[in-house]
């Protein structure tokens, strides 16, 4: 297991200096291209917010349209809109261990539950909403 860490430099001395001991990747800011490959081959994606702040996650939003695993990071995991713990996202660590833990079948859900939060598709509703309006 290698862990990479893609975006701006922690502010924390500490934190950054454990993740350094732990031999973390620090990559800091990458271009989109460069995080999309990152993510590409990656299998699995970490993420540390509460349930209800996940499905308004760019970073929830980035490991769903590579078909990630996203690995969520929490206390409690109760359902919010529409995904679940062990369906949508692993709840913890702790899921990897679990014999029927299917990483590519929960990397597959997220995307599914993805799909129709990308941005395009947005852009494609409100377009038909404008025409309808004119009509």
């Amino acid at each position: 297991l290698q862990i990479h860490d893609i975006g701006p430099a922690l502010q924390e001395d500490a934190l950054s200096q454990q993740l350094s001991q732990e031999k973390v990747v620090l990559h800091g800011k990458l271009s989109s291209e460069e995080v999309s490959h990152a993510l590409s081959a990656a299998a699995y994606g970490a993420l540390a917010y509460p349930p209800d702040y996940v499905s308004k996650s760019s970073v929830f939003g980035a490991y769903g349209a590579h078909a990630m695993c996203p690995i969520l990071l929490w206390q409690k995991y109760d359902s919010h809109d529409g995904l679940q713990a062990n369906v949508n996202y692993a709840k913890g660590f702790e899921a990897l261990d679990d014999a029927g833990f299917d990483a590519r079948a929960i990397g597959r859900a997220a995307r599914q539950w993805y799909e129709p939060h990308r941005i395009d598709a947005h852009v494609a509703a409100l377009r038909t909403l404008i025409s309808e309006a004119r009509r």
